[in-house]
């Protein structure tokens, strides 16, 4: 956010709309680059393409990107492995949610957390999880693996699973973009949806004349936009 208010000294409405729906991953950006010196030791065909759409991305989690689906589902294994080193398989699901930090550091910098194999060998072993993970979501053919096609935003209506309202109001199930850590917050569950999202969104222009208040909403609690 601090970026963006910086890039112009005078900022328009349209700007402010463009951060709101901001998907660029600042982890991404500072964990990719060492992923990619790492994996490139690595033989493996399917660990090779996997880089060779790693390598041109901009780090942005697009619905449309294969590279956001790559690194969301890596990062994911990669933080299972790094607890599963030092903690009991019960324990792995909750620490693992809490390794973020250190999983971006040990990317850069090998502090001996691994014991029973080399910290490149976990990070490779993780990309493969990874890319096995997607393959039975999505199939065989890695240029149908876009963020999208795993991270999708359901809009369950209020009434949903009272007979068959469900079917008839709810929403979603469509692509969309961002994670848990962009500024267009859409959050993922352990099936990499989108678990959260900024329902209502608005933009005031007090300059115009008269003020003006443009919004989109949703869905509201009731279900009713």
């Amino acid at each position: 956010i601090r970026q963006m208010l910086e890039e112009k000294d005078q900022l328009s409405r349209q700007d402010f709309a463009r951060m709101q729906v901001d998907v660029l991953s600042m982890r991404a950006v500072e964990a990719v680059p060492r992923l990619i010196d790492i994996l490139a030791r690595s033989s493996e065909d399917r660990v090779s393409r996997a880089v060779g759409y790693l390598k041109p991305w901009d780090h942005r989690m697009g619905p449309d990107s294969v590279a956001a689906s790559l690194f969301e589902v890596f990062f994911f294994k990669w933080s299972e492995t790094i607890a599963g080193e030092r903690f009991e398989n019960d324990a792995v699901p909750l620490v693992a949610g809490a390794v973020a930090g250190m999983a971006t550091r040990l990317l850069s910098d090998d502090i001996g957390w691994f014991e029973s194999k080399t910290r490149d060998e976990a990070v490779i072993e993780s990309m493969t999880r990874a890319l096995d993970d997607i393959e039975g979501r999505l199939g065989p053919d890695m240029d149908n693996w876009k963020g999208g096609e795993i991270h999708r935003i359901k809009l369950p209506h209020f009434l949903s699973g009272r007979g068959d309202l469900g079917s008839l109001l709810d929403r979603g199930g469509r692509p969309i973009g961002g994670n848990g850590i962009t500024v267009c917050n859409t959050g993922y569950d352990p099936n990499y949806l989108a678990a959260i999202g900024a329902n209502w969104r608005h933009n005031a222009d007090l300059a115009d004349d008269p003020p003006g208040l443009w919004a989109v909403d949703a869905a509201g609690q009731s279900g009713h936009p």
